[in-house]
């Protein structure tokens, strides 16, 4: 579809409006469901110290919670000295720690520990969502968290240990995220609504399965970013369970993605979105056998992942940069919601980069912006999906406007006509009426043809008149024959719509809108259902009642024009 750089610009400002209002209501919405800035927490990062137990027999201290990479056969101990007293009445120290056996002691005694078990048997650990309680007893002095690494992963620091009271405890998951949560909420509702929708609903049409695939990518990038910012405990508590479910998303979304490409974009680049899915695919099928199968789980592979995820944003960039020039509104869309995303993600990056060298803007850079990239990404598929499902129901209509609509006068042909008396139940009142123009041959012989469609269109718009506004039906069946009629309470309908039309007739021949006055004979039947005939005797009956009426009409003269 061809558009103007001014409805283009439109466009886009619409984009960029609905990303912000999102985020207002989400925002809003999220203070009012959770209350996160209403409830305690107590962060206590400066009182944490670590030592690392290098599988050499060497020991670093650090007098902070960030340390040199700890690697497979490295223990980490964080030391980490509580208040005199508890801060809450039931009181929960709860951080995040990635991919470790952890367990929590004070004073000897062990309180809280996970995933002991699970490395014993080369299991798979994903994000510890440690929440331990802590126990009278232990207040004023050092608990200590021992993390063991499994093989083939690393450690170099534990951020945001905080304590808070036990009964919100679960919500910690959320603090910083609380946009994030939200938002792949609804990407995953809204998607899964939408899939139910789009598999329900009758026969399945080409954009419909395009839809479908992207429904299928937005939900799986929403279930990977909750699993991403680990709030998926809000849901599972359960690490194994969360980490399968978040690398399984992690991984897939490629494919539902490339094939929704292929189907929809830019035809010149079907294959390179195939050959992409077709990677995704690949890679997801191995990396889930080898995971369920062998000891080498998702996470081994994570980092391979995150290439091939960037791999593909670079190559739909590419991609958008060489059909730049493009006139399409829908491929403009998702060009510029891939621009946006790509300097978001950019952000993102610097933002990485700067959280990693200079801790003291940690409280500056806590903030993540890929949901933010995310969502412009996700917002410009969903307005491009939008945008051919809008050009595609305008051709359609215009498509059924050629195929139903009598091209000289504007209102139903005979194909829609043939459509409406087949539809009409038998066991109902319906009722049908044969109108027959008096003249039109002659009008045309002797006034000429320009005349002889005037008076085929003062006759249907005489028909619109009268049977339109009280919801009857009304086509040209062809020549100088009409039909009209109603499904169902026929008569009344009938005889109101008779006589209305009957006075537009008398009014035009009043106004002299032709140079002769019009006639137009017609006949009904009005069925019974108590005792019903079939439509073709109907019809049969309201031609016969026509031609009577002509016959009567053909001893008059009207404005000595005779048929």
């Amino acid at each position: 579809m061809n558009v103007s750089d001014k409805s283009f610009g439109k466009k886009v400002w619409l984009i960029l409006l609905d990303v912000m209002l999102v985020y207002a209501v989400l925002s809003v919405g999220l203070s009012l469901f959770c209350g996160l800035r209403e409830y305690k927490q107590h962060c206590i990062d400066d009182d944490v110290t670590a030592v690392v137990y290098k599988s050499d027999g060497s020991v670093l201290e650090y007098a902070e919670n960030k340390f040199d990479e700890a690697i497979t056969g490295d223990v980490v101990c964080l030391n980490i000295k509580l208040p005199e007293k508890a801060p809450y009445k039931s009181t929960t120290l709860c951080t995040i720690i990635y991919n470790c056996a952890v367990e929590a002691e004070c004073d000897g005694k062990v309180f809280y520990e996970y995933g002991k078990d699970i490395i014993q048997n080369d299991g798979e650990l994903g994000n510890i969502f440690v929440s331990a309680d802590i126990p009278d007893y232990a207040w004023g002095k050092t608990v200590t968290i021992k993390c063991t690494i499994p093989i083939g992963d690393s450690l170099n620091s534990v951020n945001n240990v905080i304590l808070m009271p036990s009964r919100y405890a679960l919500r910690y998951v959320l603090i910083n995220h609380e946009f994030d949560f939200i938002f792949c909420i609804t990407l995953v509702g809204f998607s899964i609504f939408a899939l139910l929708i789009f598999i329900t609903t009758g026969k399945m049409k080409n954009i419909d399965r395009e839809g479908i695939y992207l429904f299928i990518f937005l939900a799986s990038v929403g279930i990977w970013q909750l699993g991403y910012y680990s709030t998926m405990y809000i849901f599972i508590n359960n690490p194994v369970i969360c980490a399968n479910i978040e690398y399984t998303a992690m991984f897939f979304f490629g494919i539902p993605l490339g094939v929704f490409l292929s189907a929809g974009y830019n035809r010149r680049f079907k294959k390179v979105f195939l050959i992409m899915a077709s990677v995704y695919a690949v890679v997801f099928i191995v990396s889930t056998i080898l995971n369920y199968t062998t000891t080498y789980h998702y996470y081994r592979l994570v980092h391979f992942e995150r290439y091939l995820i960037a791999a593909g944003m670079v190559a739909i960039f590419v991609i958008v940069i060489l059909n730049r020039k493009t006139n399409n509104m829908s491929e403009k869309i998702l060009g510029t919601g891939v621009f946006g995303s790509m300097f978001i993600m950019l952000l993102e990056v610097m933002r990485y980069e700067i959280r990693d060298n200079f801790h003291e803007l940690n409280d500056i850079t806590s903030v993540s912006l890929a949901s933010f990239g995310i969502m412009i990404f996700a917002f410009s598929l969903l307005y491009e999906y939008y945008n051919k499902l809008y050009t595609e129901m305008l051709m359609r209509k215009h498509l059924e406007q050629v195929a139903y609509t009598d091209g000289m006068t504007g209102i139903a042909n005979r194909t829609a006509v043939d459509n409406f008396m087949n539809d009409l139940d038998s066991k109902s009142d319906y009722g049908i009426v044969f109108f027959d123009v008096n003249g039109l041959k002659k009008a045309n012989d002797v006034y000429g043809h320009e005349t002889g469609d005037k008076l085929i269109t003062v006759v249907a718009a005489a028909l619109k008149e009268s049977f339109e506004n009280s919801g009857g039906f009304y086509g040209r069946y062809g020549g100088d024959e009409f039909v009209a009629g109603y499904n169902g309470d026929g008569k009344r309908g009938i005889e109101e719509s008779l006589s209305i039309f009957n006075e537009m007739i008398e009014n035009a021949n009043k106004a002299h809108e032709l140079p002769f006055e019009v006639g137009v004979a017609y006949g009904s039947y009005v069925n019974d259902p108590e005792s019903p005939m079939l439509i073709e005797d109907a019809v049969k009956k309201a031609d016969s009642a026509m031609y009577a009426m002509k016959k009567e009409m053909k001893k008059k003269i009207f404005a000595g024009i005779e048929r």
